[in-house]
């Protein structure tokens, strides 16, 4: 095997790795035990805003654990990055989601939703932040914002 190719599958093996294990730990440590008043009544049911309160520390989570694991990848692969971003992040939601359904087996219709928005926060994060730190550091952007 090529060694370029060799570092490029165990660069993205690392990288699914330490997002999986970060947003475990970063999603599993959010507050989900109280949810602000001001949140309650915003929503027609306490049902709705409490699983929408969910989804969104879900995806807090997902985007802060996404933050080092794109700077690596942003630092450590070279030529398409987004391809590679969007690799890690299949990768990582396919294993998230599946200990998910693994773990509470007998879904319910609102933990296969909850499910389903997990896959998605944790798919889009980390091609989400290597797509926007692209755009922000392109030469044409930086060029742009001084004109």
């Amino acid at each position: 095997m090529d060694p370029v190719r060799l570092r490029y599958v165990l660069v993205i093996a690392g990288l699914v790795a330490g997002f999986y294990c970060l947003a475990s730990i970063v999603i599993g440590r959010m507050p989900f035990t109280w949810t602000p008043a001001w949140w309650m009544g915003i929503w027609p049911s306490r049902k709705v805003a409490v699983y929408l309160w969910f989804g969104v520390l879900n995806a807090v989570g997902a985007v802060i654990a996404a933050i080092p694991v794109s700077l690596l990848l942003r630092w450590l692969v070279e030529g398409n990055r987004v391809r590679a971003a969007f690799t890690v992040g299949v990768t990582a939601s396919v294993l998230m989601t599946g200990s998910v359904v693994v773990h509470y087996s007998p879904l319910s219709g609102a933990s296969v939703l909850m499910a389903a928005e997990l896959f998605l926060v944790v798919l889009l994060s980390v091609p989400f932040l290597v797509w926007g730190m692209g755009a922000l550091v392109s030469k044409r952007g930086f060029q742009r914002s001084f004109e």
